[in-house]
């Protein structure tokens, strides 16, 4: 019934200047499915994905044939679990989760949405400035904002005490922050925007006094170094963070590590210049061990690795002076890389330096070392051991032409 529909808007909506656009109908029953179903839906995810389904969020990826032989398997109904419509006085099946909103307003703005009537701004006044709110300046200055209702007394939902302080644009950052932690296994197998919501989280969590960026989208100021590959473990990772008070460094180091999760610790906080240059411009090189298993064939042997070793020094073309051209090639990496020996297993250590503004992932290194390692299956321990940055300070300042209009 979708399909048709949508057929039905793409044949007359041919317009000039028109553009139409539409969701998979078959995306839309899984996605439907995924939100009503419950605990069971776990076992029709592992069934599909035993039989292919991997990035079925994309259309052209969508193995549909697959989710229905699932359906199958695990008994699962489509039809019994979407039609009908489940009841609003019913147990939900993620009731379990607080997501902080009660049920009475859920239900209110159901109905409201089905008799087409407009929701009024409820606001408790304890949220983050969000630039609806008329506050004292705008009111001095005849600006008025929207009309905001408060929320009925007797049905205000429990609000969770927050001792964050949130400032505006107009109140400066009092201290920042270099946080160096460690990420180890399991966390090593977290992605890097996953990393980055495991540090929100645990910043809410540490009631520790963090300065919030203004404007209509409020959110922690806070930079990470660069991105670290899936899989590879750290001893040197670097962020840094903003707060709207001053904080001794052990206090930091304490609060966080109360609450991140396990394979994440960290190991340092010191204050820095606020002006101080970003974690990017200070980063000079990198230390990394890629270790190899010493049992089995799917590792290089002694001497495959000592020939890879002397090939790659032999190519060095730090031995003959030369200046390679700007760009991602191979040469440009090399220039790049220093190996500084081996490990006690079967393994190298290699220093990546900055080079043309950016420093090469160690994968491209194993790449150079072994260019066959994807094919041959090789499964080598990475670890990032060091990290060496140039000492904290403010950026050099923008010279300006003269003009002649200048005094």
């Amino acid at each position: 019934e979708a399909e048709r529909k949508q057929r039905f808007l793409q044949r007359r909506l041919r317009q000039p200047g028109l553009r139409l656009k539409w969701h998979d109908p078959r995306l839309s029953l899984l996605e439907g499915l995924f939100a009503r179903g419950g605990r069971r839906m776990g076992e029709l995810l592992e069934a599909a994905y035993r039989m292919g389904c991997r990035r079925d969020g994309w259309s052209e990826h969508l193995r549909f044939d697959l989710w229905e032989k699932a359906f199958e398997r695990t008994g699962i109904s489509p039809e019994g679990r979407l039609d009908p419509y489940p009841s609003t006085n019913a147990a939900l099946p993620w009731d379990r989760i607080d997501t902080g909103m009660p049920r009475w307003w859920l239900r209110e703005e159901y109905r409201r949405a089905l008799e087409g009537e407009s929701s009024d701004l409820l606001c408790s006044g304890r949220c983050e400035e969000c630039g609806l709110c008329e506050r004292s300046t705008d009111a001095a200055a005849g600006k008025r904002g929207p009309s905001l209702q408060p929320r009925p007394p007797d049905r205000t939902p429990p609000l969770r005490p927050v001792s964050h302080v949130r400032a505006g644009k107009e109140r400066p950052p009092a201290a920042r922050f270099r946080v160096r932690y460690l990420k180890r296994m399991p966390a090593s197998y977290l992605s890097h925007l996953e990393t980055l919501t495991v540090f929100h989280r645990a910043l809410r969590r540490s009631r520790l006094p963090i300065y919030f960026t203004g404007g209509e989208h409020p959110h922690p100021k806070i930079a990470f170094s660069q991105a670290l590959p899936v899989g590879v473990e750290s001893q040197a990772e670097y962020m840094d963070l903003w707060l709207s008070g001053a904080l001794e460094g052990a206090e930091v180091e304490r609060s966080l590590n109360a609450v991140l999760p396990q394979g994440i610790s960290v190991v340092r906080a010191r204050p820095i210049p606020l002006n101080a240059s970003s974690l990017e411009q200070s980063m000079a090189w990198l230390e990394y061990e890629i270790t190899f298993p010493e049992s089995g064939t799917q590792g290089p042997s002694e001497e495959d690795l000592d020939r890879a070793m002397a090939a790659f020094c032999d190519e060095d073309p730090a031995r003959d002076g030369n200046t390679p051209a700007e760009g991602g090639t191979d040469h440009n990496l090399r220039r790049a890389v220093r190996l500084l020996g081996k490990t006690e297993g079967r393994g190298v250590v290699c220093r990546i330096h900055r080079v043309s503004g950016s420093t090469p992932s160690a994968m491209r290194v194993l790449e150079l070392l072994f260019p066959s390692f994807e094919r041959n299956g090789l499964r080598p321990r990475i670890l990032k051991t060091e990290a060496a940055l140039i000492a904290p300070q403010p950026p050099a300042p923008v010279s300006r032409r003269k003009s002649r209009y200048d005094k």
